[in-house]
């Protein structure tokens, strides 16, 4: 007779799992196997208390845990993300490719999707500019006025080490090395990296193999099927150096901008201490504040499909130089760093082509980017109005 098979139910780890409750639940199983082997009214009872117990105990544990951790998190706005994504059960569904229905491969087919995509916005909005009869998109800019920032001066050993520590030691697929072992190995592999930044700063062109991303289809929030490519969005990764490259560059970028008061002043987005909380009390107050005065109001949300893809890089270069003084070397690095980008999509094991030439901003994870300065910059005023 072959013996039977158990089936063992394997359940993630949970932190609030106490001793205390493991010990209760423990106590209901005797309690039940006890009132089964019995029928007794009263074993039943006990069995049925002791139910209640787990439960209450179960409660009382995560609310511990979560009230622990959400105290412990105020200042890490995405560790606090995911843990409210956690809490509200939305967590993240990897691409299923095998049951993507497409008829060539599926990454190729993700990468067309995405590249359309922008492609059909990008005309819309042209069709309409002609339409409206656009008027010059430099006519609402001041011109500046102050010391234009020609160039980056270069980066020193403290500010790149300081970077280098700092940054997550999470790696793309197109690093040579784990960013954690790069991290390990950080002083004989620090002139290498200094000499690549302070090279890029100083000629203002950005190496062609920092410029590389891997996409990776992710489902949207409202994807009623994953089978239909058009349900997912794109998530690039860049290479750990551009990372850091980038960051080196917003140092220098930002105290220019903050210098003469460049920012908008109703901007909470890549900004010091600002963030979406001071964006909802700036909402919540003029809300209130209108409504305490009698006023009706309505409030009218916008979302760009596709808001980093569609930017004109002549306009947004000549913005630069016209409304905020980034000239020479500095504007040469920001039209390199836009210019000859590539990408590839990767499901599973299947990659597709490269595909190089398109003129779409990156799209980057690192809020501390200097293209995300520059994407505000792109739209101009449009917050005030």
């Amino acid at each position: 007779m072959p013996r039977s098979t158990q089936v063992v139910a394997i359940r993630p780890d949970t932190a609030w799992y106490t001793k205390e409750l493991w010990l209760a639940k423990t106590l209901r199983r005797k309690l039940e196997r006890c009132w089964r082997k019995t029928g007794l009214a009263v074993h039943r009872a006990m069995y049925k208390d002791q139910c209640g117990v787990v439960g209450r105990l179960i409660w009382s544990a995560k609310k511990n845990y979560y009230e622990r951790a959400l105290n412990e998190l105020p200042s890490n706005q995405s560790k606090l993300f995911n843990l409210s994504r956690r809490l509200f059960g939305l967590n993240n569904h990897e691409c299923a490719n095998h049951n993507v229905s497409v008829n060539a491969n599926v990454s190729e087919a993700f990468s067309k999707i995405f590249s359309e995509k922008a492609n059909n916005v990008r005309t819309t909005l042209k069709r309409i500019n002609q339409a409206s009869n656009t008027i010059d998109p430099l006519s609402r800019d001041k011109p500046f006025a102050g010391l234009p920032l020609t160039e980056f001066p270069s980066a020193t050993i403290d500010e790149v080490e300081a970077t280098i520590r700092r940054s997550s030691s999470k790696s793309c697929d197109l690093d040579p090395l784990p960013t954690a072992l790069l991290k390990l190995c950080l002083s004989e592999l620090f002139a290498t990296l200094l000499s690549i930044i302070n090279h890029s700063l100083d000629t203002g062109i950005v190496p062609s193999h920092v410029k590389k991303a891997r996409v990776t289809p992710v489902p949207t929030s409202r994807a009623t099927s994953y089978d239909d490519v058009s349900n997912y969005r794109p998530i690039s990764q860049l290479p750990f150096i551009s990372k850091v490259l980038e960051r080196v560059v917003t140092n220098r970028i930002r105290p220019h901008l903050e210098e003469y008061h460049l920012f908008n002043k109703y901007q909470s987005a890549y900004r010091a201490t600002h963030s979406i909380e001071t964006a909802l009390l700036r909402v919540h107050h003029d809300i209130t504040s209108a409504l305490d005065k009698g006023s009706t109001v309505a409030l009218v949300m916008l979302d760009q499909s596709a808001a980093f893809d569609v930017i004109d890089h002549d306009i947004l270069l000549q913005r630069l130089e016209f409304a905020f003084g980034v000239s020479g070397r500095a504007l040469k690095w920001f039209g390199s760093y836009l210019q000859d980008r590539s990408q590839c999509v990767c499901v599973g094991k299947d990659v597709s082509n490269s595909s190089c030439g398109l003129r779409s901003t990156p799209r980057l994870s690192t809020g501390s980017a200097p293209i995300s300065y520059v994407h505000q910059i792109s739209r101009g005023n449009m917050s005030e109005t």
